[in-house]
């Protein structure tokens, strides 16, 4: 992981301190296989205040199934990603690696480098951080 994403993810998770009680976005998470699942990495943090930040009220990008009201499920929800493989259409692991979707993780940040953002993480090593 560079020292650029480290110092991002810091900065990010300070300024949304002040900014979690003045909205309704969720505090920020370490994303990483629900429980009892064989995890092959590990967890990534994720900020709900910077990406907000980057495309402003677009939590449906990801939450694809939201109607917007209530809160969002979790990704890993009975009849969500709730499957374990690789391949498999409702996986989990494709719900945050699938290069082909831009509501994935990688999609999107891989179509943020092609247009040119250099500050994107895509490598397995920037996002999934070892303590």
């Amino acid at each position: 992981m560079t020292t650029f994403y480290r110092a991002l993810i810091l900065i990010a998770f300070v300024l949304a301190a002040p900014s979690a009680f003045a909205s309704d976005l969720p505090a920020d998470m370490m994303l990483s296989a629900p429980d009892g699942w064989e995890a092959r990495r590990p967890a990534v943090p994720f900020s709900h205040t910077l990406h907000d930040r980057l495309d402003p009220g677009q939590c449906a990008t990801c939450h694809h199934e939201w109607d917007g009201s209530g809160q969002p499920a979790s990704c890993s929800s009975s009849g969500c990603h709730d499957q374990q493989g690789r391949r498999e259409a409702r996986s989990f692991y494709r719900a945050f690696h699938d290069r082909s979707d831009q509501r994935s993780c990688v999609g999107c940040h891989s179509t943020a480098r092609r247009a040119g953002s250099t500050d994107v993480p895509v490598s397995c090593g920037d996002c999934h951080v070892r303590n």
